[in-house]
């Protein structure tokens, strides 16, 4: 309650976050938590939802309640494009009609097959993605390589601390 009290500012302090919380046995929620840097399971929590929709016990309660479900993706999606739209503005730079996004991590992560489900969504929303690691970026002029592509926006699952060390700097 205190935390959902606290009048915001005109500014999101981060894109995208998780308070990690567990019901407790009186039902009240414990807090371990919050993800504000890189927070995973996005992707397969909509994906998850979307399985649940269709098992029996959840038609049968379908078929005596309005039950709806609210997939995150296409609206982390959209806040990046969006917040990418802003950065560009504030640069006074026109922004790319299709922004290239890339999802970064570690090499040999298991979760990146969440990687490649954002990276799909990304795509459907005219966003050219592309899922790599830490050993393909490169800086070259001020801006982020992977290959021959430029980077625009970047979706790293990583720590910071974990980039820090792996990039020659």
């Amino acid at each position: 309650r205190r935390l959902v009290a606290i009048k915001g500012t005109s500014k999101p302090h981060d894109l995208i976050g998780r308070l990690d919380a567990f019901l407790q046995p009186d039902g009240s929620p414990r807090f371990l938590e919050y993800n504000g840097e890189s927070p995973g399971g996005i992707a397969f929590g909509d994906g998850l939802g979307k399985l649940f929709e269709e098992l029996p016990p959840m038609r049968a309660l379908a078929r005596e309640f309005d039950l709806q479900r609210f997939p995150a993706m296409p609206v982390v999606v959209d806040a990046f494009r969006q917040e990418y739209e802003l950065w560009c503005g504030r640069r006074g730079v026109e922004p790319a009609r299709a922004p290239e996004v890339a999802i970064i991590d570690l090499p040999g992560m298991a979760t990146v097959g969440e990687f490649h489900l954002f990276a799909d969504v990304f795509r459907k929303n005219g966003m050219p993605c592309i899922v790599a690691t830490t050993d393909e970026i490169r800086i070259d002029d001020g801006a982020l390589w992977i290959g021959a592509r430029k980077i625009d926006i970047v979706y790293r699952r990583l720590v910071t601390q974990d980039l820090l060390k792996s990039l020659p700097l």
